[in-house]
Formats: structure tokens, C-alpha cells, sequence
């Protein structure tokens, strides 16, 4: 790799530029033919460091390491192998001495081990240069993106338990995405590893296998990110505040460069920022001068990549997506509300977390009330109005299979169940909802397209929108989430023209009655427009074909090459 890396002080504003982050945590080098391993550590606080490690059984007298300049300590010994772990030893200035991991590790031990192992993963080769140049041409922005929320230790294990290997869970994942009509996956993550992959990501080649071939096979990869969780011993080294740290230029510096080589060195095709502490969110925390140099970063050396900002507060400079949770939709199916929430209408990206379902919180079905068959009925009308809102899709793992509980760490989602029939009914509604929606741009191509319409003779909780273009064709969804049943509303639409259910989340393959339906007057002139008048069961929704009848015609919103081949 050049010298040109990430976090590179040269590459970055005099704002950045006051930690040499390219250089720090140990390399591979060779002196006067001699192969070892380079070890830098900036410790400004530091009176001494040593290096320790199961290559000189951990005694902190052995491996000294020497002060090269304010605060940047180095050592090059010959005895560590890779896989080795080691710690860093620091002796503060008030005499006390602390172990500590690496914050520039390439790799960690597995928990509960808290060691930091050597790795070289510049070794390994990609084959995703096909994506890399097709991103470059289509940046996610402009691509339908229906993203899968997944822990790779807890989404597929063995018979027995154990976590399957990296080829083995590459093929079950991708083949499991494609079917289902996901574009790509969020790789949920453990908090506090800035440089290495965390336990439930495996080791730099597991995660870089996996990467790889999933942009082979066309598909998206993003990462959890946790710039809010620096620990304190680690604050400490570093000399950090032990309060919201983004005021300081040296956090900001090493968060910038964390996120660069995650981008870089694991060609993801973007980062999800958790910052979930509204602490972070007073004034002079700083965080938005976090999130304009992550942007700066982005266009100078990542441009055809994107960020999600997960927090809770909306920043007006953010110009990545912001995420919004789909919860308050979750409100208006179990009675909590009568009227949907403006948020949900936003551009961004709509989500239902996989944390959010997490044990021992309920699965996504069990977060309604009533029978299975009613919980089950709340969730396809949920989800199908869920996909038919603006904003790119973010949707938990597990929660397309039926499960009574959340995902728990450490375990297998419960793929067993489908073996039953009306699972397999249940999680093929997800597989069509999938699918339907990435063959049809209005719901995806542009996220201010939407028109609310009025509807009559319906309880107050139901609601129709129209999702259109600008020749008046569009996508028209009607959503029951009450426990009423329907016989004979009327709603009004801008102009006259045909009508044609599309999908319905009560459709009997899905395990539904199969009673939606458009009554026969289909559209009925009015002064205002045109009166439609529909059946809709008890939870359920419905997404329907809209044709005025004076609309020119248009080939703008017809599903591409790219689309279709998904």
C-alpha cells in the first residue's frame, strides 16, 4: 500500500494534523534483513512503555520501547510472530503502571480476553475491483438500498452451536440476501474497537472474505461505527477529557482515521455513526465538528462511499442519510396514536434496528397485540407500509422469520421454524414485499413524492398516500392498522384514472384472509378529483397501481437494468 494512508497528517488540515495515525500500531518491517515487527504508540502522558506479549511471556523489563518524540514511543523486535498477542505497559507520571490494549490493533483476542493480537491483513487479495468501479458510476445515493441489520455470530451457527467459518457463512448469507430482495447488509458490531474487527466480526480475513464476496455478488456492506465509546482507561493513555471528548482536535484526528481505514482497508461501502448519548448532543460537545471533518474526509478521499448518522438528534450540516427508527409506525398498530407521525415522512433512511429487538426485548411480530395470526397480520401491514415511506430501508435480522423472541448473542436465530408451513408462509410475504419494492422506483427513486389523501367512511387511524411521479403515475398505499374491518371507504384522488391492487400484506399465500380489494366503481369523478372507494380487512395494507387517465407517458421511472438484476 502507498504511503498515502489513512489518517496520513499530509492528507488532512492543520485541524487534523497532530497525531502520525498512519504509522501508529504495529507493522511488519524489515531492517538490514532482518524481518520483525515495528510497535508505535503515541502516549503523551507516558513515562516509560514496554511492550509484553505471549512472544516474551509477558514480562514488562524485556521489550522497552524508546521516546522518538513528544509522546510517540517505538520498538522493533524480531521475536513476535503474527497471531501473537500483546499489551502495551505505561508508566504515568504520578508512578502508577497500567496495561493496556492496543487502540491501534489490527486485531484483538476473543472475549473475554482484552489483548491485542498481530495481524497483517495488507495481504489479502481483492477481487472486488468490478464493484469498486461500478460504485464510482452509481453511488449508493441513487441506488434502491434495502438493508439487512445482522450479527454475523448470532445469524447462522452449526448443529452444534459453534460459529460457522467465514466460507461457510458467506454461503448461506449471500445467497439468503439475493433471494430475499436485500441490497446489501449493516454489520452490527461491539463498541470500542477503532482499527479491528470486534468478536462478532471475526478476524481482518474472515471480514475481508466476506466483504469480498459480497460485492462480487452485487451487494452492499456497511458497519456499525461507535465514535462515542473511547473507554476511560483509553482516554486516559491518551490524555483524552473523560467527558465529550469531540471538543479536542487529537479525538477528532483519531475518529477521522478510524473511519477512513475502515473504508479504505475493508472497501466498505459505508459507515452507520452510532453517537446515542445525548450528552454528546449539549453545546461544545463538539459533535458537529465531528461530523464535518468525517464529511470533509469523505469527499476528499472516500467520495463514492456513504455515511449513516444513527443519533438522537437531528444535525441540520449532516448531508449523509439520517436515520430515523420506524417506531412511531409501531405506535399507530398498537393504538397508541390515531394519526402518523411526520418524521416518518422524511428523507434519510427509515430503520427497524436489529438492537431494537435484541434479547430480552420482544421479536418484531411479538411487538403487536392480539392471536399470532393477528400479531402476524400487524407485522406484513406494518412492514409493507414501512417499505411504501420515503427514505432508504434498514430491517432487523430474524424479524422475517416468525420468531417469538428477539435475537440473542450468542445463539442462532431460529431457522427451524421454518419448517412449519405457515412460517414459511409468513417469511415468503417479507421475500415478495422485498422484491416488489425494488422493481418500482416510486418508492424509491426520490423521497419527496409523496401526497397524503383523505379518506371517508374509515376509522381515524387509517391512512392512503400516493407515491408519484411527475407525469401523475404512482404507487398508492392504503394502510388499515386497526382491528376493524373495512367494507366500503371512499378516498379521494387527484384525477381520474385505473387502479389495480398490487400487493397486499393480506394475501392468503401470506397467511391472509384475501379479502382486500378495490370495489368494482374503481374510480368515481368528483369536482376534486376522483373518488376510489376499497375494502380493507383488519391490519392490512395495501399497495396499488395508479394510472390517471390524462398522464403523459414516461419511461422515467421504469425499473433499471441495475434493479431488475438484483
Amino acid at each position: 500500500m502507498a504511503n498515502d494512508t489513512f489518517g496520513n497528517p499530509h492528507n488532512l488540515t492543520s485541524e487534523h494534523a497532530l497525531l502520525p495515525l498512519d504509522s501508529l500500531g504495529p507493522r511488519p518491517q524489515t531492517r538490514d534483513g532482518i524481518h520483525g515487527w515495528l510497535f508505535r504508540l503515541w502516549a503523551p502522558g507516558a513515562t516509560a512503555v514496554s511492550v509484553v506479549g505471549s512472544f516474551n511471556n509477558w514480562d514488562p523489563v524485556v521489550d522497552l520501547m524508546r521516546c522518538t518524540s513528544s509522546g510517540l514511543w517505538e520498538a522493533f523486535l524480531i521475536r513476535p510472530q503474527s497471531g501473537d498477542l500483546y499489551k502495551y505497559v505505561v508508566s504515568a507520571q504520578d508512578g502508577s503502571i497500567q496495561y493496556y490494549g492496543d487502540l491501534w490493533a489490527r486485531s484483538t483476542e476473543h472475549p473475554p480476553g482484552t489483548a491485542s493480537k498481530l495481524c497483517d491483513p495488507s495481504g489479502f487479495l481483492w477481487q472486488d475491483a468490478n464493484w469498486l468501479r461500478f460504485r464510482q458510476r452509481k453511488h449508493p445515493d441513487v441506488q434502491p438500498q434495502l438493508l439487512y441489520h445482522l450479527r454475523l455470530d448470532s445469524w447462522r451457527r452449526t448443529g452444534s452451536g459453534s460459529v460457522l467459518s467465514s466460507q461457510a457463512l458467506t454461503n448461506y448469507l449471500i445467497p439468503y440476501l439475493k433471494e430475499m430482495g436485500y441490497t446489501g447488509a449493516v454489520l452490527l458490531s461491539d463498541p470500542g474497537c477503532f482499527f479491528a474487527p470486534s468478536a462478532p466480526l471475526g478476524t481482518p480475513y474472515d471480514l475481508m472474505y466476506l466483504i469480498d464476496h459480497m460485492h462480487r455478488a452485487g451487494l452492499h456492506v456497511f458497519l456499525d461505527w461507535h465514535p462515542d465509546h473511547i473507554s476511560p482507561d483509553d482516554r486516559c493513555l491518551l490524555a483524552f477529557d473523560p467527558l465529550p471528548e469531540f471538543r479536542q482536535r487529537e479525538v477528532r484526528s483519531f475518529l477521522v482515521s478510524s473511519a477512513r481505514f475502515w473504508l479504505e482497508e475493508y472497501h466498505l461501502d459505508g459507515l452507520r455513526i452510532n453517537i446515542l448519548d445525548p450528552i454528546l448532543y449539549l453545546a461544545g460537545s463538539g459533535i458537529t465538528m465531528l461530523l464535518q471533518e468525517l464529511q470533509e474526509m469523505m469527499q476528499l478521499h472516500c467520495p463514492d462511499a456513504a455515511l449513516i448518522l444513527n443519533s438522537p438528534a437531528p444535525v441540520s450540516s449532516f448531508s449523509g442519510w439520517q436515520e430515523r427508527p420506524a417506531f412511531p409506525l409501531l405506535d399507530l398498530f398498537q393504538g397508541k396514536t390515531v394519526t402518523l407521525s411526520p418524521e416518518l415522512t422524511l428523507s434519510g433512511l427509515l430503520s427497524f434496528p436489529a438492537q431494537a429487538f435484541h434479547t430480552p426485548l420482544p421479536a418484531f411480530s411479538s411487538c403487536f397485540s392480539g392471536s399470532l395470526c393477528q400479531q402476524w397480520a400487524a407485522a406484513r401491514s406494518c412492514y409493507l407500509a414501512f417499505l411504501a415511506l420515503p427514505g432508504k430501508k434498514l430491517f432487523a435480522m430474524g424479524a422475517d422469520l416468525g420468531q417469538r423472541s428477539g435475537w440473542c448473542s450468542g445463539y442462532s436465530l431460529d431457522w427451524h421454524l421454518l419448517e412449519r408451513i405457515s412460517n414459511r408462509a409468513y417469511h415468503h410475504f417479507f421475500q415478495v414485499a422485498n422484491n416488489f419494492y425494488l422493481t418500482e422506483p416510486f418508492l424509491w427513486a426520490q423521497d419527496d413524492n409523496l401526497q397524503w389523501l383523505s379518506i371517508s367512511c374509515a376509522p381515524d387511524a387509517v391512512f392512503a398516500f400516493l407515491r408519484q411521479n411527475h407525469s401523475g403515475s404512482g404507487i398508492l398505499c392504503l394502510c388499515n392498522p386497526t382491528n376493524h374491518n373495512i367494507s366500503c371507504a371512499t378516498l379521494v384522488l387527484p384525477d381520474v384514472g385505473a387502479c389495480q391492487v398490487l400487493i397486499s400484506s393480506d394475501e392468503a399465500r401470506f397467511g391472509g384472509t384475501g379479502t382486500c380489494s378495490i370495489l368494482p366503481s374503481c374510480t368515481i369523478p368528483a369536482p376534486s378529483g376522483s373518488r376510489l372507494q376499497f375494502r380493507l380487512p383488519p391490519l392490512t395494507s395495501a399497495l396499488i397501481r395508479y394510472i390517471p387517465a390524462n398522464r403523459q407517458d414516461t419511461q422515467e421511472f421504469l425499473p433499471s437494468d441495475d434493479s431488475r438484476s438484483r
